[in-house]
């Protein structure tokens, strides 16, 4: 590729150079980010005993749960609304997100005795009110993230996620050398909710909100994010589900050693997320499918290119996740190693089917969404009660897969309702990235044996 050629792909401000530099750029956000988190968490780990981590992953769900029940799809409201850059719009968003933030935190007050009584874990109800801060201090996030990813400009956002991340993690390894507890988690985790606020409003040009409530962009947000409120809300099924009904059923040192696992074999999903949100939606909003071949075109071509890229990742995941295991942590965390391998199976589905979503999103229709989300996590549910209480972490680890394949035909009806139905990757990526996976599933057959055990 020629020196021009380069500039017109990569260094342009065209839709097609924006897109790729937002690719890009997520893949450096999500790897800094991740690789930060596995630094923290190998450090941590020889720190803390593994029981920590079952308590977190509970303090998590319930965390995560509360955030995910009550989303009001601040951030796809700002990316795909024509108001998107309208200050007193922004700052009506901001509010109602403080507001939001406030309320959740008095909630996970309400909640966190019934939670330590559900889970038999009294420690539960006085971490919680503290690791609850963190949704307080989120509702202060600056609309300007939103905005960066709307004009695919996230270059800037990206090196100041990464500078937070490296403090946090230096504020959570001094802090697990001292306590040698699950408060250092507890703590350290606020701390760098506290940090990156911090830094987005020093660092991040335009992230200077203030308290402003206008009722025409109230109630644009309230139309669009009702049905955000209830896909986030199903969606938490689908995303902490599994360590939820798990924490039922087996030790806090199982389910912390299942964090571990599915911490490292969860990364192509998460990551496909990521750039559905910070790359695909904006790039549905600016090059609409439905206007013409060319765009499908163009789409079809990124999609593919990214669903390739996580199965790679994912492949060679599950046959390394074993070994890797081996050399990263103590014995203790042994049976994560199998647990990556296991989870390659339903990352599959989870990264290629994952795509109609963001077209419905940017074109307005976040109804269409939750009914995506909301029959996956009724499926996934049902799959992971029966699973786990059969076949225990074997049926968390496959379920969520199982349930994406189950819920296509509704993927189907929106994908060629919105002109994104792409048979090359939705059968023939989705059938052959599942070669590799099983091949390893046979490779690391008598590991994976043992968590039936």
């Amino acid at each position: 590729m020629g020196m021009s050629a380069f500039t017109e792909k990569f260094l342009g401000n065209g839709v097609g150079a924006r897109a790729r530099r937002s690719a890009v750029w997520s893949f450096v956000d999500f790897g800094g980010v991740q690789g930060l988190r596995l630094i923290s968490n190998l450090i941590l780990t020889r720190l803390l005993f593994p029981e920590a981590f079952g308590l977190m992953a509970l303090v998590m769900v319930v965390i995560t749960g509360l955030a995910l029940f009550s989303d009001t799809g601040i951030g796809p409201s700002i990316i795909q609304s024509e108001r998107g850059d309208d200050p007193d719009f922004l700052n009506t968003a901001w509010t109602v997100q403080v507001i939001r933030g406030i309320i959740l935190w008095l909630a996970i007050l309400g909640v966190s005795a019934p939670v330590s009584s559900l889970y038999n874990e009294p420690v539960l109800a006085q971490i919680l009110p503290i690791a609850g801060l963190n949704l307080l201090i989120d509702g202060f996030k600056p609309t300007a993230i939103y905005t960066a990813n709307r004009s695919l400009e996230i270059g800037h956002l990206t090196r100041i996620n990464i500078c937070a991340q490296v403090v946090t993690l230096l504020n959570l390894a001094a802090l697990a050398w001292y306590l040698k507890s699950v408060w250092a988690l507890v703590i350290g985790n606020v701390l760098g909710s506290v940090i990156a606020i911090s830094i987005y409003f020093i660092f991040l040009p335009g992230a200077k909100n203030k308290f402003r409530l206008e009722l025409g962009a109230a109630k644009q947000l309230f139309n669009f994010g009702k049905w955000i409120f209830l896909g986030t809300a199903a969606g938490f099924l689908i995303n902490q589900g599994d360590r939820a009904i798990l924490g039922l059923f087996t030790s806090l040192e199982t389910l912390g050693i299942y964090n571990i696992g599915y911490f490292l074999a969860s990364v192509p999903v998460m990551l496909s997320f990521a750039l559905q949100a910070t790359v695909m939606t904006p790039l549905y909003r600016l090059k609409p499918p439905a206007a013409n071949a060319g765009n499908r075109v163009e789409i079809f071509r990124a999609r593919r290119l990214i669903s390739l890229v996580l199965l790679a990742i994912s492949s060679g995941l599950a046959f390394i996740g074993p070994p890797l295991v081996e050399v990263l942590y103590d014995p203790r965390y042994s049976n994560a190693g199998a647990m990556i391998t296991l989870f390659s199976l339903s990352a599959v589905p989870m990264v290629t089917l994952n795509t109609v979503g963001a077209a419905a999103i940017s074109a307005g229709d976040s109804r269409a969404m939750f009914f995506i989300v909301g029959v996956t996590a009724l499926l996934q549910t049902s799959l992971l009660f029966a699973g786990i209480y059969t076949y225990g972490v074997v049926g968390a680890l496959l379920s969520p897969g199982l349930a994406v394949i189950l819920s296509y035909p509704i993927r189907l009806i929106y994908s060629r309702k919105y002109h994104v139905y792409d048979p090359v990757q939705d059968v023939g990526i989705t059938f052959a990235g599942l070669i590799l996976p099983i091949v390893a599933c046979f490779v690391h057959y008598d590991r994976i044996m043992m968590l039936f055990t």
